[in-house]
């Protein structure tokens, strides 16, 4: 619709549950569509994940995401970009999507009235950068003007326009209390998808805005495994020749894990190679708090 041109799977209050923000208060805005699908994980034969023998539910039997069984394989937020979920979308203007960010946070506010601690808004998906024409729409709205803090997560697949990281550098300089996180999670070859699409240096190098406050970090999806160990050095390797400044600390490797109980069945094996390799682990803190149900 053009005049609604934000369209959301979900928007949610829950807590940050990855890398250096975990646990901090975060209102999700997660968007539709995705340029990959990541059938690979947790099934190596790489079978149709959207196909119901596998996901084991039809999602035309649902009408609402909070009634759906969890997903196990392959992307477990497929209900972002698998047309089949396509009935529980919902499209906003600009104003409609400020309005229902803002009524999710604490008390109704961005920055909490008791700790003064921000709200963060993450843009996930799908992949929110194939939105990112009207994000500015939504940033720069007059509700939006306490939001201190915006975190995207990205695969870091898609490259980005200059007028948005134009719009990125005006967001942030308009006020110097405001961050910019980009949460990196490329994909390894693990995923099924393939490495000369997954691994962009350019779009990596396009994040590192000059003069302004913006920071990174990189989550890569392991299993317990040397071949996936091996290609994340290998991709920072091809990042880093390509003039990305990525320094250690802000690399992270989380457990290859859709629900709560595979995560707890690796995580161990993952967390020791993380230590033998000299990475920092990286726990899925909604997997074990919610068992990653949708909505949390």
């Amino acid at each position: 619709m053009k005049n609604k041109p934000f369209e959301a799977s979900e928007l949610f209050l829950s807590l940050e549950g990855e890398s250096i923000e975990t646990g901090r208060a975060t209102v999700y805005f997660r968007t539709t569509k995705c340029n990959f699908e990541c059938r690979g994980f947790n099934n190596p034969s790489c079978s149709d994940t959207t196909s119901h023998s596998v996901l084991k539910f039809n999602p035309n039997d649902y009408q609402k995401l909070s009634e759906m069984p969890p997903i196990s394989v392959g992307c477990d937020s497929q209900y972002s970009w698998n047309p089949e979920f396509s009935h529980t979308w919902t499209s906003y203007t600009a104003e409609e999507l400020a309005v229902a960010l803002t009524d999710l946070c604490p008390h109704k506010s961005w920055i909490h009235p008791i700790t003064k601690m921000p709200v963060i808004l993450s843009i996930t998906g799908g992949e929110p950068m194939l939105r990112q024409k009207h994000l500015p729409d939504l940033l720069f709205h007059h509700l939006m003007k306490d939001c201190k803090h915006v975190l995207i997560e990205t695969n870091a697949s898609v490259p980005m326009r200059s007028d948005f990281l134009v719009s990125v550098r005006e967001w942030l300089k308009a006020d110097p209390e405001r961050k910019w996180t980009w949460a990196c999670s490329p994909k390894l070859s693990a995923s099924g998808e393939p490495r000369h699409k997954a691994v962009r240096p350019d779009v990596v190098k396009l994040m590192e805005l000059d003069g302004v406050r913006c920071n990174r970090y990189f989550k890569f999806v392991c299993g317990p495994n040397s071949e996936h160990f091996d290609e994340v050095q290998s991709v920072l390797d091809e990042y880093r020749s390509a003039g990305c400044v990525i320094p250690p600390e802000t690399i992270e490797i989380m457990p290859e894990a859709c629900t709560g109980q595979q995560q707890r069945d690796i995580a161990v094996q993952v967390a020791d190679m993380c230590m033998e390799r000299g990475f920092k682990f990286c726990f899925r803190l909604q997997n074990s708090l919610y068992e990653n149900a949708i909505g949390k």
